[in-house]
């Protein structure tokens, strides 16, 4: 895909309130702590829940910034190379040190042509 000019990364835009919840039951949002009992939104989970415009800003950024020019394959979020999960890191936060290993990442992909290549 260089030779050609295009790049990929892995994006993750963070929660974010979509029309998509509706499929899912109330009691399942609950039990994930998305909300409260009563159908509320817990104020933790507001102040780190996105709307649908702040979700697609990493997913641009990644697209348009120049400086991932020589960063081909990284982890974003939050229109930043994410940073490694530590002990402060909330769930669904940062990235795990295991997917920024180059020899993991090439066996993967050599998987996937293999069952593409099957299907």
């Amino acid at each position: 895909m260089q030779a050609f000019g295009g790049r990929a990364f892995s994006v993750h835009p963070g929660g974010i309130f979509t029309p998509l919840q509706r499929h899912l039951p109330v009691d399942e949002q609950v039990e994930l702590g998305w909300l409260n009992k009563d159908g509320s939104v817990p104020p933790a989970v507001a102040a780190i829940f996105k709307t649908p415009a702040q979700g697609c800003t990493t997913s641009l950024w990644a697209a348009t910034s120049p400086l991932l020019n020589d960063m081909p394959g990284v982890y974003c979020e939050d229109c930043d190379v994410a940073q490694l999960t530590g002990e402060d890191s909330l769930p669904y936060q940062h990235c795990a040190p295991h997917i920024t290993v180059d020899a993991d990442a090439e066996r993967l992909w050599e998987i996937s042509e293999k069952l593409l290549a099957a299907a």
